[in-house]
């Protein structure tokens, strides 16, 4: 009778999965409770046809033939109200859309350990409120928003080992303070800020085998009351008098070796005595100025140093204003404090004007303080305008020819020529006029061997009219006509002519002085007859 009962319940098991159907690639068992899809080579993509009633979903590669998905969207677990496990470990992940789990309200563990992704934020793990595990372990350098597990408030097993973390956000836990075991093997923590762990009060098991540790977090006695499994081997611990109240807990897993100092190396940290782990305080702190003066925007670099101190001594500037800029906390572009405690301020302000204060310390003996005083000078630039106005004032020149008439009885007659110069003034928009007034000198007359030599009135009113109509249009035309009338009417002939010997100059091609005068003169005449012409 029990066997005909486990016949007919198995029949109705095999006719309930033929039923149903499971695609291609995957094995249905229990029903839809758990689905299995494995491909030889590695799935390339999430099967089609899972059933919706699924609660386990496994579609997991393995070292011999993993996944490629490459990436992971919202449609791909739309239709799965019911899931509660799902695996893709070694499944070839790189990127994984925000949002692209919000469906899997009732997901219980998500497994993406050992795939390649790249980052993951506040919007990777939204809509996972019910989710209690989580599995990162084994994708490395995969790049952490402090509010990535925001969205996880019942988060109790976090596993981030082997994921080559050098540094965790201060607040990146803020919202789990639920979980019980954080696993964090394997990667390059080196130090902790405080408020890294200050929420965990219910962590029981902490593992940091593996790491580059080389003190144990400040966490340790105050806050992790629950602690009851702390891995610790396997990082380079350096020993002294910080370590002693490490030797009395109980629940160290593994061993704990000295990896400095030099006398205490390779040694097991519970085996050695306390007197010989000792702390010594910094001893002196030095800068290479005191007094910094420069003009605003130029640069500022003090170099600093100091020696002893065990532990590591850390440096941290106040500014005039008391604001405290640690090493860690001063990446930004207007303040860098560098690990020797030198200081660099790359373009300086009137508000970084003051005295600024290095502080030297480690949690034992004093601290050393080094003041340095800095003054930025404020360089004030006053622009003039300047608009200048060039006037021409008229000038009038009077210029007295003595004329010499010879007749049996020599008399002499001054005539007087009177010459007004033109008159411009120059404005923004310059005009410029041009007036000739000629005064008529007396008729050239021969007596004897003097001859008096007069203009003729024609020629001059040509050249009045010719000088009205180009002044105008050039003061540069004008001031070349005036030139000419000048040589050829103001400078007079000797009124006795000249007998005697012909100069020559060097190469005796030239004329003499008084000749190349009168030629002047005639070329003079020659220009003024051609512009008559226009």
């Amino acid at each position: 009778m029990e066997r005909n009962t486990v016949a007919i319940f198995c029949g109705w098991f095999v006719l309930l999965e033929i039923a149903l159907g499971c695609p291609p690639d995957c094995q249905c068992q229990f029903g839809d409770t758990l689905v299995k899809c494995t491909r030889v080579g590695g799935l390339s993509s999430i099967p089609q046809g899972i059933p919706t009633s699924v609660r386990n979903l496994y579609l997991s590669g393995n070292s011999t033939q993993e996944n490629s998905f490459t990436r992971i969207t919202k449609e791909d677990f739309a239709n799965f109200p019911l899931l509660q496990r799902l695996f893709l470990s070694r499944s070839g992940i790189e990127s994984i859309e925000d949002g692209a789990f919000q469906s899997l309200s009732n997901l219980r563990m998500l497994d993406l350990s050992d795939n390649q992704l790249k980052s993951a934020n506040g919007g990777t793990f939204v809509g996972l409120s019910k989710l209690t595990k989580l599995e990162l372990t084994g994708n490395e350098n995969c790049i952490m928003d402090e509010n990535v597990f925001q969205h996880l408030p019942n988060l109790l097993e976090l596993f981030l080992g082997q994921m080559k973390l050098s540094n965790l956000q201060p607040n990146i836990f803020y919202n789990s303070r639920k979980i019980i075991h954080l696993d964090l093997h394997g990667n390059d923590l080196v130090e902790f800020e405080p408020e890294v762990f200050e929420n965990f009060v219910s962590l029981t098991s902490l593992d940091l085998a593996g790491n580059r540790l080389i003190a144990p977090p400040s966490f340790t006695y105050d806050q992790m009351v629950k602690l009851k499994n702390l891995y610790v081997n396997g990082n380079a611990w350096h020993c002294n008098c910080e370590m002693n109240e490490l030797k009395k807990w109980t629940n160290l897993k593994g061993v704990m070796i000295c990896d400095s100092p030099k006398e205490l190396e390779n040694r097991n940290l519970l085996l050695i005595p306390d007197n010989e782990m000792v702390c010594i305080p910094p001893y002196n702190a030095t800068c290479d100025r005191t007094t910094v003066i420069v003009n605003e925007t130029d640069p500022i670099r003090v170099n600093c140093r100091f020696n002893g101190g065990d532990p590591r001594p850390y440096p941290m500037w106040n500014k005039p204003n008391g604001e405290e800029l640690l090493v860690k906390n001063s990446t930004n572009s207007s303040h860098v404090v560098l690990a020797d405690g030198s200081l660099l301020i790359p373009s300086s302000v009137e508000s970084d004007s003051g005295d600024w204060t290095l502080t030297v310390t480690n949690t034992h003996g004093d601290d050393i303080k080094v003041v340095v005083h800095i003054e930025v000078r404020i360089i004030t630039t006053t622009t003039t305008t300047t608009t200048t106005t060039t006037t021409t004032t008229p000038t009038t020149t009077t210029t007295t020819t003595p004329t010499t008439t010879t007749t049996p009885t020599t008399t002499t007659t001054p005539t007087t020529t009177t010459t007004t110069s033109t008159t411009t003034t120059t404005t923004p928009q310059p005009t410029t006029t041009t007036t000739m007034k000629t005064t008529t000198k007396p008729r050239s007359t021969t007596t004897g061997h003097t001859t008096t030599q007069e203009p003729k009135s024609d020629d001059l009113q040509k050249i009045g009219v010719i000088l009205t109509i180009i002044g105008g249009s050039s003061l540069l035309i004008t001031s070349i006509c005036i030139a000419i009338m000048y040589f050829a009417f103001c400078k007079k002939i000797p009124s006795q002519s000249y007998s005697g010997p012909v100069k020559k100059n060097r190469v005796g091609r030239k004329p003499s002085y008084d000749f190349r005068k009168a030629e002047r003169n005639n070329n003079a005449f020659t220009i003024i007859e051609t512009l008559s012409e226009f």
